[in-house]
C-alpha cells in the first residue's frame, strides 16, 4: 500500500531554495549568452599577448585597447605631459584609416619601440578600422642621401620621378618607367607649392590650413576635428597625384603630432 510523505518547511526555506535555484539559472544563462571581452579571448590563445600593446581604431568607437598592456598605455597617454605622444598616436591611426595604408612610427612611445598601424580593408577598398601594435625592435637603417633636384627651364625636378611646372598647375610623375601628367586643383597646387618652397622646414597643420583656407579661422586651441580631417583628405588626394607609390609616400611626408614636410627624394 502506497504511503504519501509530506514535507513541511517554513516559508523562508522555500524562498531560499527557490531563489538560489533562480540565481544559478540566471548565471548559467548569462555565461551562455554573454559576449566575451576581446582581451580575454586573445589571452586564451597565448598569455604573452597580454604584455603586447594592441589597439583597434575606427571613427565610431575611437581608440580601444585590446590587451591589458594597451589599456595601460592609454592610461599613461591620458596624462597632461603626454599630450604630444598622444597626438602623434592619434594622427598615425587617423592617417592609416583615411589613406588605407600601413604606417610605422619609430621611437614611440619611447626610444627603441616602434608603433605599427595596419588598416583593415574590405573587398570594396573601404577601410573598416585599423589595428595598431607596439614592438621593441632595432631602428630601421637611415635612408639614402637625397638626390639633388635638377632645375630645368620650365620644370622643377625632384629626384627622378617628380616634376612641377614653375608657373602652371601641372605635375609630371614617373610611374612604371612612364611619365604621367596631371593638372592640380587650386588647393592641391597651393599646398604643394608651399611645401616645396619651405621644404627645409616642417609645416604645422595649423599653418597649412591657414594658407589653403585663409578665410576660415581655426579654433582657439588648434584645428577642430573637421578641419583636421579636411586637411588630411587634401594631403591624401595630393599624394595620389604626386607620389610614384601613393601607398608609400616619399615626397609628402607626415611628421606625426606636428604636421608635414616635403622631402625631395
Amino acid at each position: 500500500m502506497a504511503q504519501n510523505v509530506y514535507w513541511h518547511a517554513p516559508l523562508w526555506e522555500v524562498l531560499l531554495i527557490g531563489g538560489s535555484g533562480l540565481l544559478v539559472l540566471i548565471w548559467l544563462i548569462w555565461r551562455a549568452f554573454r559576449r566575451p571581452k576581446l582581451p580575454d579571448v586573445l589571452n586564451e590563445f597565448t598569455t604573452g599577448l597580454e604584455e603586447q600593446p594592441i589597439f583597434f581604431y575606427d571613427q565610431l568607437r575611437g581608440v580601444v585597447g585590446l590587451t591589458k598592456a594597451a589599456e595601460q598605455v592609454l592610461q599613461n597617454l591620458a596624462l597632461p605631459q603626454q599630450k604630444l605622444p598622444f597626438e602623434t598616436f592619434l594622427d598615425a591611426l587617423t592617417e592609416s584609416f583615411i589613406e588605407g595604408r600601413m604606417i610605422r612610427k619609430e621611437n614611440w612611445p619611447k626610444d627603441e619601440y616602434t608603433l605599427t598601424v595596419t588598416p583593415l580593408v574590405q573587398t570594396e577598398g573601404k577601410t573598416m578600422g585599423v589595428f595598431a601594435f607596439v614592438t621593441l625592435e632595432s631602428p630601421l637603417p637611415p635612408p639614402d642621401e637625397p638626390i639633388e633636384a635638377v632645375k630645368a627651364k620650365d620644370w622643377l625636378k625632384f629626384g627622378t620621378s617628380l616634376q612641377l611646372h614653375r608657373s602652371r598647375p601641372i605635375v609630371r610623375v614617373c610611374r612604371d618607367a612612364a611619365w604621367q601628367e596631371y593638372h592640380l586643383r587650386y588647393p592641391e597646387e597651393t599646398l604643394l607649392r608651399h611645401l616645396v618652397d619651405n621644404r627645409a622646414n616642417i609645416q604645422t597643420a595649423e599653418d597649412l590650413f591657414a594658407i589653403i583656407w585663409p578665410d576660415e579661422k581655426a579654433e582657439p586651441f588648434g584645428l577642430g576635428l573637421a578641419q583636421k580631417d579636411r586637411l588630411r583628405r587634401l594631403i591624401f588626394h595630393l599624394r595620389q597625384i604626386v607620389e610614384p607609390d601613393p601607398g608609400n609616400p616619399q615626397f609628402v611626408s607626415t611628421v606625426h603630432g606636428v604636421g608635414y614636410i616635403f622631402r625631395e627624394d
